[in-house]
């Protein structure tokens, strides 16, 4: 199951790729969240943010004749920046921002 729809990356980008193709965008990206974000702990609401945010950017990336819905900017490159610090700043946010990691001496 995705975190997002077609509908809901669309709703932020307007474009002229195809859904099939959109979906498969999704699918990417949901990968790589799974891989970034321990989604088990995560809120879905929080998941499909994510997931939709950078769908949207990777769609912009690949189409260049997408523009933004949201608004942001007239300029492209501005609005590929937002989008980026957006969905960066919700992985890092869902993921705790700090990584722990054990050592092998013992503490104390």
């Amino acid at each position: 199951m995705s975190y997002c729809t077609v509908d809901d990356v669309e709703a932020i980008v307007d474009t002229d790729m195809g859904p099939h193709i959109i979906q498969g965008i999704i699918e990417e990206v949901d990968a790589f969240i799974a891989v970034k974000v321990n989604v088990a702990s995560t809120d879905s609401k929080i998941l499909r943010a994510i997931s939709r945010t950078w769908t949207a950017y990777r769609v912009m990336l690949k189409d260049p004749a997408a523009k933004s819905r949201e608004g942001e900017s007239e300029n492209r490159a501005e609005n590929l920046k937002h989008l980026k610090a957006m969905y960066l700043e919700m992985i890092a946010a869902a993921s705790g921002g700090i990584a722990f990691s054990m050592t092998s001496s013992p503490i104390g």
